[in-house]
């Protein structure tokens, strides 16, 4: 299952930077493959992650919808302009296989990791208008993500015992 995982993976990468679209269909075979992944330790754990990820993401989106309206005087669909269905459809497709420390750390990292390789890839190519493939870069490090937790790691991402030891500060 992890392979089609990883093929999922490489073509909304390559779809969302090539075309900056993304078939819809690709999330939804995400969703499932991933939710595949985690049933392995029980329907509660994937029934658990899904709610916690889900209510805090739409509480980011709330939280963005009503800075964008206060910033410009009325209400703004933040997927016209900032956000694209395919962003917005990503998360909620991995939403079922993070714990929701494992989400919070993988949504917070990958947009400053992503920001980051913006920022650099504008100076260097003087570009000023251009759309973040935001959901092809996340889906890469995804990607990369589960090879280093496969090969290295070796941490269950679908709960928070991975992340225990480290906040032991002791």
């Amino acid at each position: 299952m992890e392979i089609a995982v990883y093929l999922i993976l490489f073509a909304i990468f390559y779809q969302d930077l090539k075309f900056r679209a993304v078939y819809w269909w690709l999330f939804v075979l995400l969703f499932l493959a991933l939710g595949i992944l985690v049933l392995q330790h029980g329907v509660a754990v994937l029934l658990g992650n899904l709610s916690f990820n889900l209510v805090f993401f739409c509480l980011q989106l709330l939280f963005l919808s009503i800075y964008f309206a206060i910033k410009h005087g009325k209400l703004v669909n933040i997927t016209k302009q900032y956000l694209g269905w395919g962003d917005v459809l990503f998360l909620v497709a991995i939403s079922a296989y993070f714990s929701f420390s494992s989400f919070v750390t993988f949504y917070v990292l990958s947009l400053l990791l992503i920001v980051f390789f913006e920022l650099v890839r504008a100076m260097v190519s003087k570009q000023e208008a251009y759309k973040i493939p935001l959901a092809g870069y996340q889906s890469l490090l995804l990607a990369v993500l589960m090879l280093a937790n496969d090969y290295f790691y070796q941490a269950d991402l679908s709960n928070n015992h991975w992340l225990l030891p480290l906040l032991n500060f002791n």
